[in-house]
């Protein structure tokens, strides 16, 4: 079977959407050019091998493939060797077309060493691969990039102490919570966000009733943006924890084309925009809030760093006339923004490692010196690059991204 198959050529991709109930109805529809009538949220594009959601390829006729079954074939021919030196026979990144109608989870991601320690712990314990209470779906980390294609709004990452308690006392917090600041003020300086934060997440729901609606309705007028989440989350999520979270983390507005980058350990919920996100190939996620999937706040105590940090905003940087990368630093993934002009075609010499192309804008045709016929790309479109491609070509016009392996 593998020598039946073409690997000097480039393959064009089905994908699978994930229906997750804070997604738009409109957006990646829109994208794709596909009817919804039944107005369902389509909240994700998975691009990749991942076994929750593998992409396919599409071969001669009618035929097709799951990227999965095509690197068990030939993964050097797919992946790359260095790919496989370092990762093993898996695609290491999963890449997605992310459009949040209404906002995600708190969430937080572990480190490869958590992941491992988790994902053993829950195996041990026989906990099923499915079952709601589970936390580790692999062993895998899951440090991830999102970059916004419309405005985007997401939090991330800690305020200092002294800022958390500057937010929640310009509300007039109430008895309860400003106790709960008066007792972290007497800890040592780097335990007080720890201390707040663990107290903060072990309020009963009784006391959430009473104390969150409180400091809600005390933000009534207020137009920061804290203020303006908090009346927004507390509709969604009413009396939810999470409804705190824009006086604890940093609200930020990326612009299109802008990015920002999650490592692991750092909290962070993304609350309404259309963009692309690229992660390690894993789906480990411990939540903290604003979801009515399972919460584990003592696994999440475990997994989040307990320091400041703001969200450090990424702009692509230019690698040639027609390309620019956003720079992480992960191996597992870049990404890269492709420009193709009228009658200057996009000659891409390239390290043999595996790419996903998508689409974007406008329409072009990719052609690879072992294929026989060149490949029509529209809006939308997205298309597996295997390493044993050694060059191709992109003309016409449009605008692309291009997911690789940063090794």
């Amino acid at each position: 079977m593998a020598r039946e198959i073409n690997f000097k050529r480039i393959f064009k991709l089905q994908n699978m959407v994930q229906h997750y109930a804070w997604g738009s109805a409109s957006l990646i529809p829109g994208l794709l050019g596909i009817e919804n009538k039944q107005e369902r949220p389509f909240a994700e594009l998975w691009m990749g091998s991942h076994i929750k959601a593998p992409s396919y390829v599409h071969l001669d006729g009618e035929e097709m493939m799951s990227v999965r079954e095509l690197i068990n074939l030939d993964a050097a021919a797919v992946l790359g060797k260095a790919v496989i030196a370092a990762f093993g026979s898996e695609l290491p990144f999963l890449f997605k077309i992310l459009a949040a109608a209404a906002p995600l989870s708190i969430q937080v991601h572990p480190s490869k060493e958590q992941a491992i320690a988790g994902f053993t712990n829950e195996e041990m314990q026989a906990i099923p691969l499915a079952a709601r209470n589970r936390n580790y779906k692999d062993t895998n980390h899951k440090p991830e990039l999102l970059v916004a294609l419309s405005e985007f709004s997401l939090m991330q990452g800690f305020k200092e102490f002294t800022e958390i308690k500057k937010e929640f006392d310009l509300l007039g917090c109430g008895e309860g919570i400003s106790a709960i600041l008066a007792a972290a003020e007497k800890q040592k300086p780097e335990k007080r966000l720890v201390y707040f934060f663990t107290r903060l997440m072990a309020l009963t729901a009784q006391e959430r009733n009473t104390l969150i609606p409180q400091l809600v309705a005390r933000a009534e007028g207020r137009r920061e943006p804290e203020c303006r989440w908090l009346r927004k989350l507390q509709k969604l999520y009413p009396s939810d924890i999470g409804v705190l979270s824009p006086l604890i983390l940093n609200v930020c507005e990326l612009k299109p084309g802008q990015a920002v980058f999650s490592p692991a350990g750092v909290l962070h919920s993304y609350l309404g925009g259309f963009g692309l996100e690229i992660m390690a190939n894993s789906d480990n996620v411990l939540r903290g809030g604003l979801t009515p999937k399972h919460v584990d706040v003592a696994e999440l105590l475990k997994v989040v760093t307990f320091k400041q940090s703001e969200p450090h905003i990424i702009t692509p940087s230019k690698v040639s006339a027609y390309e620019s990368t956003y720079t992480v630093a992960v191996k597992e993934f870049c990404l890269s923004k492709i420009v193709v002009k009228p009658a200057a075609a996009v000659s891409c010499q390239r390290s043999p490692v595996v790419e996903i192309l998508l689409v974007l804008k406008g329409e072009v045709t990719l052609s690879a010196p072992g294929q026989r016929e060149s490949m029509a790309g529209r809006r939308g479109d997205s298309f597996l690059v295997p390493a044993a491609v050694k060059e191709y070509k992109i003309e016409g016009e449009g605008e692309l991204f291009k997911a690789f392996v940063n090794v």
